[in-house]
């Protein structure tokens, strides 16, 4: 099945792009962003546990190159 729509769209490329080249700027919009998910991947929601805050930010500290904080008033301080 992937094969032949493969082909139809490969035979077909220039009327749909001429189709596409007609449609309204909105729908054309719409068009371009439904592409896009076949091309660019997804994001995925995260969730982060902030229970734990001093691993939290060590983990961002580290990769900034600032000294990590070891105290939860440190990191009060730091977000004041």
């Amino acid at each position: 099945m992937k094969q032949r729509i493969k082909s139809f769209i490969d035979d077909n490329f220039d009327l749909i792009a001429d189709d596409i080249r007609e449609l309204d700027p909105l729908e054309r919009v719409r068009f371009y962003l439904k592409l896009m998910e076949f091309v660019v991947p997804r994001q995925k929601h995260m969730d982060i546990d902030t229970t734990n805050k001093t691993e939290l930010i060590n983990v961002v500290f580290t990769s900034t190159g600032v000294e990590p904080v070891h105290h939860e008033s440190e990191i009060v301080d730091f977000i004041d």
